[in-house]
């Protein structure tokens, strides 16, 4: 895996901005002009630290919210059982729900491996005629 480098400055910056979510406050904080915290802000490496902090966080975690669904079908399933009455139709809906948020989270990962594995979308030709040159040289001086 690739590592991240990010300069302790802009580091810290990103931190800063974890912590409030404003760039003016961030700002504030810091001492530092608001240009300053934008610009850190929308650099490469930046914005892919703050997209992983913020995937990895809270319910968005698709481990988390994989435990939560689990966690709910399987109470749906005891509720069902206990009662002895009932729809089944809340668990059909729980679980088309976690399959659809499995493909879904699958369907993320391969275009991610694609993007990945995707050379450049354009190319540039250069084509180098060095003897016509030298011919061309040569013949001047004669």
């Amino acid at each position: 895996m690739k590592e991240l480098q990010i300069n302790p400055e802009n580091l810290l910056i990103a931190e800063v901005y974890l912590s409030s979510l404003d760039i003016n406050q961030t700002a504030l904080q810091l001492d530092i002009p608001v240009e300053t915290v934008t610009k850190a802000l929308s650099k490469k490496e930046v914005k892919s630290f703050l997209g992983t902090i913020y995937a990895e966080a809270g319910y968005r975690n698709k481990h988390r919210l994989g435990a939560l669904m689990d966690n709910l079908i399987e109470k749906k399933l005891e509720e069902l059982e206990d009662a002895d009455i009932g729809s089944s139709k809340d668990i059909t809906e729980l679980i088309s729900l976690a399959h659809k948020m499995a493909i879904d989270n699958k369907k993320l990962e391969i275009e991610l491996e694609k993007a990945k594995n995707e050379g450049p979308k354009t190319q540039l030709n250069v084509q180098n005629n060095y003897s016509g040159l030298v011919e061309r040289i040569m013949g001047a001086t004669k």
